[in-house]
Formats: C-alpha cells, structure tokens, sequence
C-alpha cells in the first residue's frame, strides 16, 4: 500500500476516531465505560450536606426564617374580574345581568390566580340573579 493510500483509509470501526458528537438520530456510538473511582478510605468520607436554611422549617424570629418567594400579583383579568362583581351585584336590579356576571365570572376563573374570584363571581351571579328573579316577579304578579 503506498502512503497516499494509507493516509486516505478510513481506521477500522474499533478505534476511536474524531467526528461529530452524537446528535440523537439514530443508535449512538459506542462509549466504553468509564472507570470506577477507587473506594475513599476509611475517615475520609464525603462531609454531610445540610439543607440550606430556606429548605426546612423554622420559627419566625429565627434569622434562618425565610418566607417562600411569590411572584408579584398579575394584573392580567383585574378588569374583567372587577366588571364581574359589578355585574353580579346588578342583578339583583336588573336580574338579566347575572348571566353578563356568569360570563365575566366564567373568564375570570381562567386567569391565572384569580380561581377563587370567578368562583366568587359565579356563585354571587347566580344566586343573586336567581332571587332578584324570584322578587322581581312577585313584585309584577301583586300589582
């Protein structure tokens, strides 16, 4: 084989060669495995980690008292859930907007952290809506 030749021939499959690292298609290459570390010696094992002073709980006065961090209230839905109570307590007015009330609590619920609110919403809309309903008709049958 002439030097030409042997600088051009690919190395057999078993030795390591330089190429691209695997990009996840298809079956990866061959790693051998890597070696053991020896055993650590008696005495001279791993120190022991404690958690870190927000991880468990402490008393208040304690300097390790550490409230969780939360994230600053969303505006996203104040409008719609504001609306959503004035709607509510218009009904019992006008009865017909506890459903605009049901809507706007039904939107409300969907935003993030204002679950409680459109639950609020919804259940002011309907019983509201429902009683000045009942009222409003009795109010018309009497006269």
């Amino acid at each position: 084989m002439s030097e030409a030749e042997e600088n051009n021939a690919t190395p057999p499959p078993e030795l390591p060669h330089a190429g691209p690292p695997y990009q996840g298609h298809g079956p990866a290459p061959y790693q051998p495995p890597r070696p053991v570390p020896p055993p650590v010696p008696p005495g001279f094992t791993a120190p022991y980690q404690h958690a870190a002073p927000y991880q468990h709980a402490a008393y208040p006065g304690s300097p390790h008292y550490a409230v969780a961090p939360q994230a600053p209230p969303s505006e996203d839905g104040k409008t719609v859930q504001t609306i959503g109570y004035v709607m509510a307590a218009s009904s019992v007015v006008i009865p017909i907007l506890g459903l605009a009330g049901l809507v706007l609590g039904i939107i409300t619920a969907t935003k993030p952290n204002r679950g409680a609110h459109g639950a609020a919403i919804i259940c002011l809309s309907l019983v509201l809506g429902v009683t000045a309903a009942y009222f409003w008709a009795g109010v018309y049958e009497s006269s």
